[in-house]
């Protein structure tokens, strides 16, 4: 999905056949992006062979729910349940940014990433090989075949 803006308008090039209802005010436009274009600056964007001049390009990518990430996983008003190290209630697990709720804002995401990573980092630390062994053999298996996955070895 692609949004991008025209002067005032807004317009929205749905990445599945049926958008469903939209608002009056946003322009449909159907059509496979090729290029956004612009030296400096965003100045267009082409879909096939139709060039159309704009001003700014949002690409909005799909994502999976929260509650299709990882069995068991808490959930709080549909987001990830995290304590201050961003620990979620499964041991070794670690969550940061849109999926841990409001603000859903970049600087929230970048500390929280940080925080989430140290503690990540901490939690192996006190573990001995066995263990780590363990949490891997233990999550491997139940995340979603789309997610990255790092193995530890």
């Amino acid at each position: 999905m692609i949004e991008f803006s025209r002067g005032s308008d807004l317009v929205y090039i749905p990445q599945y056949p049926d958008p469903g209802t939209m608002n009056p005010k946003v322009t449909l436009k159907n059509g496979k992006p090729v290029r956004i274009a612009g030296a400096e600056a965003v100045s267009g964007i082409e879909l096939g062979e139709e060039r159309i001049p704009v001003d700014g390009v949002f690409i909005l990518r799909e994502t999976m729910p929260a509650e299709q990430l990882l069995p068991g996983l808490e959930l709080r008003d549909g987001t990830i349940s995290v304590d201050r190290e961003m620990q979620t209630n499964i041991p070794g697990v670690f969550a940061a940014g849109d999926c841990t709720g409001k603000p859903y804002q970049l600087a929230k995401a970048v500390g929280e990433g940080a925080a989430a990573a140290l503690s990540a980092v901490r939690y192996l630390d006190n573990l001995g090989e066995a263990d780590i062994s363990t949490v891997v053999e233990h999550t491997a298996g139940q995340t979603s075949p789309d997610l990255p996955f790092i193995r530890l070895h």
